[in-house]
């Protein structure tokens, strides 16, 4: 087992039995570098519709790892205009530097993932966030599922997210809205630290904290 610090709190990342345990953190951002695209060609398409192509070209060659690149932006956010590129032979990192350009993005390494994000957002936006997280993720995060959303179901849910790191404060919540589809509004930096949990939990990790160290 791997010890690790996440979100300033300590955290246990466990591999699933059958699963190595050592894992490169920026495993994912290192294979970002690496997949060559012959081409890259996306017409008349808006920030979603460019990241769908760069999501196709990835799950092809790595099916059974998450795409590491998360829009930190409101889900009816479409990017600056459409877009028009016919790159051959990049990397899908250079993919992802180009469509962030074009869109007046940043994009920052955080674990192993790439979150881009506006340029003129700050810390401390506040986003609504809607992700569809299934039932294996749950069991990973110790996350009551979204089977039965009443109040009891939504209230633990709430309550293992702050055990988890997670800060609410005044205004934010978290839900589900049905089955596996979950909703937080937070800062921006909350909702970094879920989708981090969450991407974990799809690579096959379970998410635990670790007890505070006693006072010496």
């Amino acid at each position: 087992m791997n010890g690790t610090f996440i979100f300033g709190l300590a955290l246990l990342i466990a591999a699933l039995p059958g699963q190595a345990e050592e894992r490169d953190p920026h495993d994912g951002i290192l294979k970002l570098r690496q997949l060559v695209l012959s081409e890259f060609k996306v017409k008349s398409e808006w920030l979603p519709e460019a990241m769908d192509t760069l999501r196709a070209s990835w799950f092809a060659v790595y099916p059974d790892q998450s795409f590491p690149v998360i829009l930190m932006e409101p889900e009816d956010h479409r990017g600056s205009m459409p877009m028009n590129l016919d790159l051959k032979e990049v990397t899908a990192y250079e993919a992802v530097e180009t469509v962030a350009v074009l869109n007046g993005m940043s994009h920052v390494m955080r674990l192993d993932m790439l979150h881009l994000r506006t340029l003129f957002s700050l810390d401390g936006d506040v986003y609504t966030w809607s992700p569809r997280i299934p039932a294996s993720v749950c069991k990973s995060l110790g996350l009551p599922t979204g089977a039965s959303a009443d109040k009891s179901t939504n209230a633990q849910a709430l309550n293992r997210l702050k055990e988890l790191g997670i800060t609410f404060e005044e205004g934010m919540h978290a839900s589900w809205l049905m089955d596996n589809m979950f909703q937080i509004r937070n800062q921006d930096t909350e909702i970094m630290k879920l989708t981090e949990l969450i991407k974990y939990a799809e690579d096959g990790y379970i998410v635990k904290k670790l007890p505070r160290p006693s006072p010496p």
